[in-house]
């Protein structure tokens, strides 16, 4: 549709602060009017859109199976492929292999922060938080329908100040004046011993990536710091008063892994431990802080990988459940002449996007199950067969529940 189809303008308002922004929140608000013919246009590029994300949801799901069944096979291999290996010595008959080393972490040289020196032992790992008080923009839309099919939107941009790790563009802003955010000057960070090492095997930089029980810092333990930096609190500071923070303004914490026991698994790589390619391409490097059994380490990965595998599968169950509430929405649109009709009909659409995406989802799963292990594949096919007759019956019982009182 043309622009033509479309109308906007602007206004200013103010209001209280509100959450954990300090000071005033200002806004403006664009209202934008619609018409019918324009809005059905978006309907039916919605609809392509929604094919697309329905197709999208399914190769989601699909690669999620066969990716969890990897790491599941991988995890059982390397358990029963993993021995232990003295912490004080190196065995060459155990090079190349996954070994499982209880020891104490050392750095001989020591994670160095250039913008930080820190006094104290030597650090296996030193991280740097950063946050710069900054604006940020935050959206609010509210929809009006109105008789012929017409919309009214009003977006309000509100302009909020809060601490942030990451840069906010203010360029992006619907409003930039006045709203200006500098530059961040300053960036977390992670830095690592060069020669970070457990009992008598260096650390390769993978795996050291998953030694992650960071300590936090005290400011005090900081000897130099750039210039315009003070104490304040559990951390760092550059600006005015902390209580009262100003665009710009920077805090900083600090935390490192001292030498403490650590359990790795790993493969030996001459004095190395390295990442393990493992079964499929699937690469094993696991450390946990303490004195942990080789047992426990793979079934804390397994958890993990069943954790994200459901994150997963609920993504693509919500990409699918759009996907096809989009693929409907015109239908919701052509009846939109009378907005009683099309809140009906969109209330419709969703329970038949429901309807759809729940046993499809259950069925691209029992597809990728199928291959691996039938019995589960064919009890996912028909958890998805008596899913949707439920609720076809569901859908029929409400139906007659809404005839009886007519027809009495």
């Amino acid at each position: 549709m043309s622009d033509s189809d479309t109308d906007s303008n602007s206004s200013w308002s103010d209001s209280a602060s509100s959450g954990d922004s300090v000071g005033g929140i200002d806004s403006v608000t664009d209202t934008t009017h619609t018409s019918w013919f324009a809005r059905v246009g978006k309907a039916f590029i919605g609809a392509l859109i929604g094919l697309a994300m329905v197709a999208g949801s399914c190769a989601l799901l699909y690669w999620n199976e066969g990716r969890a069944v990897i790491a599941i096979r991988a995890l059982d291999d390397g358990l029963h492929r993993v021995v232990p290996a003295p912490a004080d010595r190196l065995d060459p008959a155990l090079a190349g292999k996954l070994v499982h080393v209880n020891a104490q972490l050392s750095a001989p040289t020591s994670a160095r922060d250039p913008q930080f020196e820190i006094r104290g032992p030597n650090a296996v790992r030193l991280r740097r938080t950063v946050e710069m008080y900054q604006w940020k923009q935050e959206e609010h839309t509210t929809t009006e329908r109105t008789t012929g099919g017409g919309e009214t939107r009003h977006t309000t941009y509100s302009y909020v100040r809060t601490w942030s790790e990451t840069p906010i563009s203010s360029s992006d802003f619907r409003s930039p004046g006045g709203h200006q955010n500098p530059p961040m000057t300053l960036h977390s960070q992670t830095f690592n011993s060069p020669d970070a090492m457990i009992g008598a095997y260096r650390l390769d930089g993978e795996v050291l990536g998953h030694v992650t029980h960071f300590q936090p810092i005290p400011p005090n333990a900081v000897t130099t710091m750039p210039a315009g930096f003070q104490r304040e609190g559990d951390g760092l500071y550059r600006g005015g008063d902390i209580n009262s923070p100003q665009i710009g303004d920077l805090r900083v914490k600090l935390a490192g892994i001292p030498a403490e026991p650590y359990s790795v698994v790993a493969q030996q790589l001459q004095s190395t431990l390295a990442p393990d390619p493992g079964r499929a391409g699937y690469t094993i490097a696991l450390a946990h802080p303490g004195t942990v059994s080789a047992e426990l380490m793979f079934q804390d990965q397994k958890d993990q990988e069943a954790l994200l595998t459901w994150i997963l599968r609920g993504v693509g169950f919500l990409v699918m459940l759009i996907g096809f509430a989009l693929f409907f929405n015109p239908l919701a649109v052509l009846v939109g002449v009378l907005p009683f009709l099309e809140s009906i009909v969109g209330a419709g659409i969703f329970f038949i996007a429901l309807m759809l995406a729940i046993p499809l989802t259950l069925v691209v799963i029992a597809i990728s199950w199928l291959v691996v292990r039938p019995l589960i594949g064919g009890g996912l096919l028909a958890a998805a067969l008596v899913a949707f007759i439920l609720l076809i019956r569901r859908n029929r019982n409400r139906a007659a529940a809404r005839m009886q009182p007519q027809m009495g």
